[in-house]
């Protein structure tokens, strides 16, 4: 693929439909990319684009253990584009099949056509894609835990994170992930917590619903970053 083409969204629904018979074929061809025009109509599957994806290099890795190095790469090189970009499915199924092909056979493995439709494709609506798209997912992951005010190790937070993924996989899609103040009271109500027990899946599912209560009710928006940490430990509080 050449590097400054975006595969249109009309290509990529038809490998979506055909994930089972993208998989076989993956398999059968041993991580090379020679199936693939199979799917794409020539020059007619894709689109000019200002993208850069050739500075673009993945850890190869089989596990998660890389998946910090990798996200901050993802972050370094895009950081910079517009929402609308990092959203597009076509941005990231284009750098998936551009760049990190073997990345994602080595890190998510060939087990069955679920690994595709979940990790390299949309499956669902774009926030909760973003989550779990098997590239998209490294980048978000560090962007939206990045801590600006914390000049000494903006990363405190993403590093916690990455070490325990369940607290932005199951709260990534939820409307109070998308703004600063309250994304990181949150952040920092679970690092605080962890310092006291051993999170778990049901504290993060208890406090993102929590916290997305609080939002329904409007009432997020009052309170800063601090407030917005003691309000939901004092919250948990109450349940564990």
């Amino acid at each position: 693929m050449e590097m400054n083409k975006l595969i249109k969204q009309k290509a990529i629904n038809n490998l979506k439909f055909n994930h089972e018979e993208v998989l076989k074929l993956v398999v059968a061809n041993k991580g090379n990319l020679l199936w693939f025009n199979k799917f794409v109509n020539g020059h007619k599957d894709f689109t000019e684009t200002p993208f850069d994806f050739s500075k673009v290099k993945f850890v190869i890795s089989k596990d998660k253990k890389h998946d910090l190095e990798n996200g901050l790469m993802l972050y370094n090189l895009f950081k910079d584009l517009d929402l609308t970009t990092l959203t597009d499915e076509r941005f990231w199924v284009t750098l998936l099949f551009s760049k990190g092909y073997e990345y994602m056979i080595k890190r998510w493995g060939l087990k069955d056509a679920k690994i595709l439709k979940y990790h390299w494709f949309y499956y669902s609506n774009q926030r909760r894609s973003i989550t779990y798209h098997g590239i998209a997912r490294l980048f978000w992951r560090v962007k939206v835990t990045i801590d600006p005010y914390f000049e000494k190790d903006p990363l405190h937070l993403t590093r916690f994170a990455f070490n325990k993924q369940e607290v932005v996989k199951n709260s990534m899609f939820r409307n109070f992930m998308f703004h600063e103040n309250t994304r990181l009271g949150y952040l920092d109500a679970m690092v605080e917590l962890s310092k006291f027990k051993k999170v778990t899946v049901d504290d993060i599912y208890l406090a993102t619903k929590l916290m997305t209560k609080l939002a329904s009710a409007s009432l997020l928006d009052s309170f800063d970053r601090n407030q917005i940490k003691k309000l939901l430990l004092s919250e948990l509080a109450d349940y564990l």
